[in-house]
């Protein structure tokens, strides 16, 4: 039994190694994948023999940080005519890799074997002294390489953890949807008064095909009273979320909580964006 001080000075040698700091990352992270940060390792396709990964550090499950500054590019091997193969860009942890007591951490390409028409990824390995992981995954058609629209895991950082505060503006949640796009939202602040339907314009440029009522956080107030959005109390008395379009989003009132005087409203959605091409 033996107890340390991970961060601090001392004059002992070899006070911190590097199985420290992974336990500290697996404690602080908990799973694997891509941190926010850098470019995220976003993959491009450089041409048929070669992807490119872009900045960004990923956390392996056994703690281990694997890095890229700027950009690395990796070779892919030629596909063969008439055949299909998979391949997967991975991080590798290898225990004393060198064989003379230096761990290895690095990501690569693996190859799979080739198939005539379903091929299948190579087998990883995950072993005591070895550990692999996928990140992202590649088709080769013959000749042509294709990345697999599978999205990688995604971790988030402790800046993205900490209190948030809304906004009329527009800002990132520090969250991404499924196609991987980054999730917005803001709260918008109207007035209500049109039995059956209020449209309300949300003033949101290429809005994506995310876009949902933030319902816990969004209400109506009528003479003091604060009807959370969704609200039923009879058929004659409710407001309930529509549609959010391209330009607008509307809202349904029920007849008795209509009115000629404008009532105000704190609608906030959530949403992804289209790229401007």
């Amino acid at each position: 039994m033996a107890q340390k001080g991970i961060i601090i000075n001392t004059s002992e040698a070899g006070h911190v190694d590097a199985s420290d700091h992974a336990f500290l990352f697996k404690s602080i992270f908990g799973t694997a994948g891509i941190l926010n940060i850098g470019n995220r390792l976003a993959v491009t396709k450089i041409n048929n023999n070669k992807v490119r990964l872009n900045s960004g550090i990923y956390i392996m499950e056994n703690g281990v940080p694997i890095k890229i500054d700027g950009y690395e590019d990796f070779t892919v091997i030629s596909g063969t005519l008439g055949r299909k193969r998979k391949d997967a860009v991975i991080a590798e942890y290898i225990k004393d890799g060198n064989g003379e007591g230096d761990d290895i951490a690095r990501i690569r390409i693996i190859t799979g074997d080739y198939a005539v028409s379903d091929p299948q990824l190579p087998v990883l390995s995950n072993t005591e002294t070895k550990l692999q992981e996928i990140i992202y995954t590649l088709t080769i058609n013959e000749t042509a390489l294709t990345i697999d629209d599978t999205l990688p895991k995604f971790i988030k950082t402790l800046n993205n953890v900490t209190s948030f505060t809304y906004s009329k503006e527009e800002q990132w949640t520090g969250e991404y949807w499924l196609d991987g796009k980054k999730i917005y939202t803001k709260t918008i602040q109207s007035t209500i008064n049109l039995f059956a339907s209020g449209n309300v314009r949300h003033n949101i440029t290429n809005i994506g095909m995310y876009r949902t009522f933030d319902m816990n956080n969004s209400f109506w107030v009528i003479n003091d009273n604060y009807y959370c959005l969704g609200r039923y109390e009879s058929p004659n008395a409710y407001i309930s979320p529509g549609n959010i379009g391209d330009t607008h989003l509307n809202l349904f009132v029920g007849s008795s909580w209509s009115s000629d005087t404008a009532k105000p409203a704190y609608i906030t959605i959530r949403y992804t964006k289209d790229e401007v091409r």
